[in-house]
């Protein structure tokens, strides 16, 4: 994931969850639903993406942020792609919520990654650069180059619109 490699990711996303259905363990099974629909989404495999992250809610207690969070992100990510930005407007800021109640600075990253891309689909350009430089300060201060790096890059595009 880290590189960008999503194809294998998802597979191993996919035998890790498996692995969480069969041996019982459903808080780890829902956490692990919403990487593995959010490397979905970055494959354009949104009606998968939009099962994965629905049976990650339905997994996922409510006081696991991670899992709150990462679901979130995968449906906001599937109502871009269908044009519904309202909706996805209103995930992917209550994933952002939820990713700020952990001590985990790159799933904070990824929260606020998935909003820009949401507030950049909403042409709110300037909430989206907002939205990037907190993923970037929360990538850097992790010490996540290759994430960094993809943030400011999507600056960089975001840039020459």
């Amino acid at each position: 994931m880290l590189a960008g490699d999503y194809e294998p990711a998802q597979e191993h996303l996919l035998l890790a969850y498996d692995q969480c259905l069969s041996d019982g363990s459903p808080a780890f099974a829902a956490v692990v639903a919403g990487m593995r629909a959010r490397v979905l989404c970055a494959l354009g495999r949104y009606p998968e993406a939009e099962q994965l992250a629905n049976d990650g809610c339905d997994l996922s207690h409510q006081s696991d942020a991670i899992a709150q969070a990462g679901w979130r992100q995968a449906l906001a990510l599937v109502h871009v792609e269908r044009g519904d930005l309202d909706e996805a407007k209103r995930l992917a800021h209550e994933a952002v919520v939820f990713a700020q109640k952990t001590d985990a600075p790159a799933f904070h990253g990824d929260a606020f990654y998935d909003l820009a891309e949401v507030l950049a689909a909403a042409n709110d350009s300037v909430a989206a650069v907002a939205a990037l430089n907190d993923a970037l300060e929360c990538y850097e201060r992790k010490g996540i180059i290759p994430l960094a790096r993809r943030v400011r890059e999507r600056l960089e595009a975001l840039d020459a619109v």
